[in-house]
């Protein structure tokens, strides 16, 4: 079974999705990459990820991994923060901006900074190429989700 890279999980019918992104690098600290995650509230799975910059075309790539039908996005809930590169993608679905709708996403950034030493801040342990941090991500949510 193939699965499409930044797709994890196949979400419920009645969905609650946070939205959220995490600042990491590649090789040194001016080549910035930002990934976003898209983790269901419930189940806490993460349904999608995406890296790329913090631009709101990265946010219509997560939008469009995201693995919901149509009649998912249109009677989902969307919390995120009010970054507004979320504008445009959430456009027409029902999006939460209140203070505490975003901690299980916010949570499981920190759960990645803890495991994965390429995440955190200041240390001695980077990714060096984009395949590689890509293909710890995809690792990393592959195990997540399966202890879920």
């Amino acid at each position: 079974m193939t699965q499409t890279p930044g797709v994890c999980v196949t979400p419920p019918d009645e969905v609650v999705v946070e939205l959220d992104e995490l600042w990491t690098f590649v090789g040194k600290k001016k080549q910035a990459r930002w990934l976003w995650i898209a983790l269901e509230r419930r189940t806490r799975k993460v349904l999608a990820w995406v890296l790329g910059d913090r631009s709101e075309a990265t946010a219509f790539k997560l939008w469009d991994r995201l693995p919901l039908s149509p009649e998912q996005r249109l009677k989902g809930t969307f919390c995120t923060d009010l970054w507004r590169a979320y504008d445009e993608p959430l456009l027409g679905v029902k999006r939460l901006t209140r203070r505490g709708d975003t901690n299980h996403v916010e949570r499981l950034n920190c759960t990645l900074r803890q495991r994965l030493g390429r995440l955190v801040r200041k240390s001695l342990s980077f990714s060096k190429s984009d395949e590689m941090l890509e293909a710890s991500l995809t690792l990393a949510f592959h195990r997540y989700n399966l202890s879920r």
